[in-house]
């Protein structure tokens, strides 16, 4: 009798097997469905192996076959088995990743659309070459070409294209996808919000030669259902969605592009698996020898790393497609001359002569509207932690006023007076929010329409489409909003955009706060001039002697990415280290605090483990230890142990330690992998 091994959507680092009794035999396939005994209950499972029988070993039976034609092919199969591995997680909990939530219970075999044939008809006209309606630039005609090239090969290539705002990387997306269509094949177009997919679609449906699918959270079951049957079937089709999107079970994937690749969208954080989609991207086109794309204005630092590593080919658009040629002038003004003022003059003069001139104005907030670090505002001094350099978080800890590194836990009191020009009652940590934003410009502008669109307002209006619609078509002066407004989008008349509060972007309890703060700053700035007048961008700091505003000021992503490389070279950050975390959590406070403690001091005892000292050079094979740290905002008391390894393996087997080592029943470990 042959066995299966079934994993199942429980939190266990383990999967079971079952005998397949005599009568499944011929039917049972690895990905189908089952259901087995599990304990004194009955529960679904899925198949991920089928074995010759072992020994006299007395198993329980499968008790029934859901699907006899499996669900999952094998490349889903082997992507979760990946899942599991990279992020280190449970076999069922990336199996339920993969897995379509939309599809109920039934058979597979009644859910089944049946497909047409992915070839042409016979007598079925061709599709007719890419044509753009507008004058592409050399550059575009370029991508368009060396990509083409590529996609033909039918062969796994990693592209990084690289191009500013408005350089019409679009057109590229496009053109790659109607050849990918003329091909019989399938493309993935990945898009990091979904605030974004309509605006995509009014641009493309018309512009392909068949419709393109959807598919995001807010999409309703039945038509997600739709789409993936239709994956599933192998017929060519365009699909533009979000991260949930590259989990599809495509049958002839061609081309994946992952637009905005640099967006923090993209990672998942909220549930095992941790993952990021960009990385599942190039392990499906991987798969499938498939074209990549990662396209970006600026981007990730792991990707720029990647491409000058020979790892991705770059290819650049470094020409704008707009009327106004120039990226926007860029302003920083010293917040520190106007102390307690939501708008500085100079933007307030600004706004009104652009409203005069009937033309648009964005600007745009921290999406929390909550200030997390620590400044004078005096001099503009700011709390940093003494041992990694990242911005100290002010707060109540432990009953006493502190300032605390979350990466490391290093903790300091607050000083009396400012340590950089010694004043007294100049500290501050304060942000601004959307809707006081908004109520301070009606005050100011009584006459002007004002629009708002944060997470609030896109979920109330089922992403946001209803906003930038109107402000699209000019039902408004001024939009108000958060991160989301820098993606991607194209308002034709907007000619000025100011950020309020960039230091709420720039000052976090995160290594990598530059570089979310740069990549931010120079998409926004992006969303200005697009159309016939020239843009202008307004940026108010506390600090505008930071790096970061210089690098945005001159317009200079290389020399920006450059510097903050040899940062994280020098303080042992990715892409130079491998970065874990281990989320200890209790609803006791006291057995969460204690046993991460344990759990540190014994992954100390390691050969290989070490606390660092200083900036010093991590070895090859060593493991550093940082913390435990407190966590905040979290349902129940929770601490976090920092590791750096050089390489993954290393840390997936302290990983694996942790998870093996005996602790309470109510402790839970949380791991994730950078």
């Amino acid at each position: 009798m042959a066995i299966a091994e079934v994993a199942f959507a429980l939190p266990i680092f383990k999967t079971f097997h079952y005998a397949i009794p005599a009568r499944m035999s011929a039917v049972l396939q690895r990905g189908a469905r089952i259901r087995a005994p599990f304990g004194s209950r009955q529960m679904s499972g899925v198949v991920v192996g089928i074995h010759a029988e072992h020994g006299s070993r007395v198993l329980k039976e499968i008790d029934s076959v859901v699907d006899p034609t499996p669900l999952l092919p094998d490349e889903l199969l082997d992507l979760a088995h990946w899942l599991s591995w990279r992020y280190f997680c449970p076999l069922g909990d990336a199996i339920q990743t993969v897995f379509p939530s939309h599809i109920s219970s039934r058979p597979f075999e009644k859910l089944v659309r049946r497909p047409s044939s992915a070839a042409p008809a016979p007598g079925a006209p061709a599709v007719k070459p890419f044509a753009s309606p507008y004058v592409l630039t050399q550059d575009q005609l370029s991508a368009i070409s060396r990509l083409g090239i590529k996609l033909r090969e039918h062969k796994n290539h990693s592209t990084m294209l690289f191009g500013l705002p408005a350089s019409g990387k679009t057109e590229v997306y496009l053109a790659l996808i109607h050849e990918t269509l003329a091909l019989g094949g399938q493309a993935l177009w990945m898009l990091p919000e979904i605030s974004l997919t309509s605006s995509f679609m009014e641009q493309i449906k018309s512009r392909l030669p068949s419709e393109a699918r959807v598919l995001h959270s807010h999409v309703p079951a039945k038509s997600r259902r739709q789409v993936w049957l239709e994956a599933a079937s192998g017929e060519p089709m365009a699909v533009v969605g979000t991260r949930s999107a590259c989990f599809l079970p495509f049958k002839n994937l061609r081309c994946v592009i992952v637009d905005e690749e640099q967006d923090e969208s993209y990672r998942q954080e909220q549930a095992s698996p941790r993952y990021h989609a960009r990385e599942v991207a190039a392990e499906r086109a991987k798969a499938h020898e498939a074209l990549l794309v990662l396209g970006s204005s600026t981007p990730s630092l792991e990707t720029y790393f990647l491409a000058t590593e020979k790892a991705h080919e770059i290819v650049s658009l470094t020409a704008r497609v707009s009327p106004v040629k120039e990226l926007p002038d860029v302003e920083i003004v010293n917040r520190r001359l106007e102390p307690g003022s939501l708008f500085c003059g100079r933007l307030l003069e600004k706004i009104e002569a652009r409203i005069a001139k009937k033309e648009q104005v964005i600007l745009l907030v921290n999406r929390t509207g909550i200030g997390r670090c620590f400044y004078c505002g005096k001099c503009g001094w700011l709390a940093r932690c003494p041992s990694c350099g990242t911005a100290l978080a002010h707060g109540i800890y432990s009953g006493q006023e502190q300032m605390r590194c979350r990466q490391c836990s290093e903790t300091s009191p607050v000083p009396p007076a400012c340590p950089g020009c010694r004043a007294e009652g100049g500290m501050e940590h304060k942000g601004e929010g959307t809707l006081k934003v908004v109520s301070s410009l009606k005050r100011e502008f009584p006459q002007s329409r004002i629009l708002r669109l944060d997470r609030d307002t896109v979920r109330d209006t089922r992403g946001g489409g209803s906003i930038l619609q109107d402000f699209t078509s000019q039902e408004a002066d001024i939009l108000v909003g958060t991160r989301l407004l820098a993606k991607g989008l194209h308002f034709s008349n907007v000619s000025l955009l100011g950020i309020l509060d960039a230091d709420a972007w720039l000052y976090q309890s995160d290594f990598r706060a530059s570089e979310k703060a740069f990549h931010f700053f120079f998409h926004a700035l992006g969303r200005a001039g697009r159309g016939r007048s020239p843009g202008e961008v307004i940026i108010q700091t506390f600090h505008p002697e930071h790096p970061v505003f210089g690098a945005v000021h001159r317009k200079d992503y290389l020399r920006f990415a450059e510097e903050e490389l040899e940062f994280r070279r020098d303080l042992g950050y990715a892409p130079y280290v491998q970065i874990g975390h281990m989320e200890v959590s209790s609803v006791k406070k006291g057995l969460a605090e204690n046993y991460a403690h344990e759990l540190a001091e014994k992954i100390l005892a390691l050969p290989a483990a070490l606390r660092p000292a200083g900036m010093a050079e991590l070895m090859e094979g060593q493991i550093a230890v940082l913390g435990p740290a407190a966590v905040h905002g979290r349902p129940s008391p929770a601490f976090s142990i920092l590791l750096k390894s050089k390489r993954l393996d290393d840390l997936l087997d302290v990983f694996k330690l942790a998870q093996q080592s005996p602790r309470p029943s109510a402790v839970k470990i949380k791991f994730s992998v950078e």
